[in-house]
């Protein structure tokens, strides 16, 4: 037998490593010596795991997250207005210095994740930008991001928005004119967007002022009973939103002007008799108007005398419209002219002219002979 008996064996060493030791029954376990480290496959021992951070060897470092402080201040005041069929933003400037901005539209759809979708515009260092390609009818709005780089990378401010909006249908066939003393608007229906707003103001030009004044219309008419004789209005007229909100009038709505002219009041008492000189007319002034005499010839059937050849008194045609329909005598403001040249039976008819507003008076029949 070997000189060292059997603990000198390689063979037992290498199983010693392998057996649990437990303490003897004469010995208590807690001045029993620990098991050695475990060996590996070729009888070397494997040093125990080191805890994550306690070693010597630095772990790689965390990408730091910007902090709002680092974050660049958004734009303010951001406005959106319809403008030649674009849309206008303009926005105050970050009071971080050296930002650009990053521009987006975004269009309300349930379908996409979030409820929206979104479109890059661009980014600029400006203050505005055109949106020409912003879709009617869909709800939308648009977002404003401030943009800074730094070591770190590029930082993004919070977005600021403008308030969801549809771009409507424009109006268009905007027409003004007198009706009585009230100003009647018309446009051409908008089936899918009957109501429309209709915005009131003083043109530059007016000798009058006053408020701005806020309607609304439908099926393509408007009558502004309100009225001011001698005031320049400015009419404005947009489609209205389907929330019903007042909002401001886009840039690129519809717009006419009209001075309001009060209706002239019509001749009932022309007189007409024979001189030497010709025939005499006179009549009762009407301030602010003039009149003027139109003689034709009798007509053939009787029913009809007295009418004159624009119709039936009171009745307000086009300033335009008497033009070569009858032999204008003359026109007066002092209530009296002289037809030098009455020949048989002629029926003279009054109007009172008001800028380009006629009114029909009563026709009166008187031979010359």
């Amino acid at each position: 037998a070997p000189v060292g008996g059997i603990d000198d064996c390689d063979e037992a060493t290498r199983l010693a490593g392998r057996t649990s030791r437990q303490p003897p029954p004469d010995r208590p376990p807690t001045q029993f010596r620990e098991a050695p480290d475990a060996l590996d496959a070729a009888g070397f021992r494997t040093p125990p795991p080191v805890a994550q951070g306690t070693g010597d060897a630095e772990a790689p470092a965390r990408p730091v997250e910007p902090t709002p402080a680092d974050r660049p201040e958004a734009p303010a005041e951001l406005t959106a207005v319809e403008q030649d069929g674009a849309v206008l933003l303009r926005w105050a400037p970050s009071v971080t210095p050296g930002a650009s901005y990053q521009v987006s539209r975004v269009l309300e759809d349930p379908a996409a994740p979030n409820g929206r979708r979104e479109r890059s515009l661009g980014i600029t260092t400006g203050t505005e930008l055109f949106d020409p390609g912003t879709p009617r009818g869909v709800p939308h709005w648009h977002e404003v991001v401030a943009m800074v780089t730094d070591p770190s990378g590029r930082l993004h401010s919070t977005p600021v928005r403008t308030p969801p909006r549809t771009l409507l249908p424009p109006v268009t066939a905007l027409r003004a004119g007198m009706f009585g003393d009230a100003v009647a608007l018309s446009w051409r229906p908008m089936p899918e967007r009957d109501e429309v707003m209709i915005e009131r103001t003083f043109a530059e030009t007016s000798p009058l002022s006053g408020a701005k004044r806020r309607f609304r219309g439908t099926g393509g008419y408007f009558l502004d009973e309100d009225t001011a004789p001698g005031a320049v209005y400015r009419y404005r007229v947009w489609a209205a939103g389907s929330d019903g909100s007042d909002a401001l009038a886009p840039s690129g709505a519809a717009e006419v002007m009209l001075r309001v002219v009060a209706r002239p009041r019509p001749v009932l008492d022309l007189e007409a008799r024979a001189t030497l000189g010709g025939t005499v007319l006179r009549w009762t002034t009407v301030p602010g108007a003039v009149v003027r005499i139109y003689a034709t010839e009798a007509p053939a059937q009787a029913g009809l005398v007295g009418t004159g050849p624009f119709g039936p008194a009171d009745h307000e045609v086009g300033a335009g419209s008497l033009e070569g329909r009858a032999r204008l005598v003359g026109e007066s403001r002092r209530g009296r002219l002289v037809d030098p040249q009455p020949i048989g039976t002629v029926v003279y008819t009054p109007i009172t002219i008001a800028e380009d507003r006629a009114v029909i008076g009563a026709a009166v029949s008187h031979s010359g002979d």
